[in-house]
């Protein structure tokens, strides 16, 4: 990720993306598998999309480095804590956004 553009979450695709890079390296079929070539960029087109204008893309950056380190440091249950982490809080942020546009919509029809 770009550290001085923090206004999106925007990663170079394929083997510069984080995400992509932990799934290649987890060697896990399941996982290759789920993250087929279409789902990939589906999943690229919100997390951008979802990460405009949040404080997102600052915490995310620091969440992958604590994965990157408990992976360096050959720790495969922290690893796992903090990704599991990594993608509920991800989760939140799209809920987050989501439930502010509908209110949004609500009170433009109200």
């Amino acid at each position: 990720m770009e550290e001085e553009a923090w206004s999106s979450y925007f990663q170079k695709e394929g083997d510069l993306d984080f995400h992509y890079r932990i799934v290649q390296g987890s060697k896990n079929a399941k996982l290759l598998e789920l993250l087929g070539a279409d789902l990939y960029h589906l999943v690229r087109m919100y997390r951008y999309q979802f990460s405009v204008s949040s404080s997102r893309p600052k915490r995310a950056l620091k969440e992958h480095r604590q994965i990157i380190d408990a992976i360096d440091a050959r720790d495969p249950e922290l690893a796992e804590l903090l990704m599991r982490r990594h993608i509920s809080a991800a989760r939140r942020n799209i809920e987050n956004k989501l439930n502010k546009v509908s209110e949004t919509k609500g009170e433009n029809n109200g």
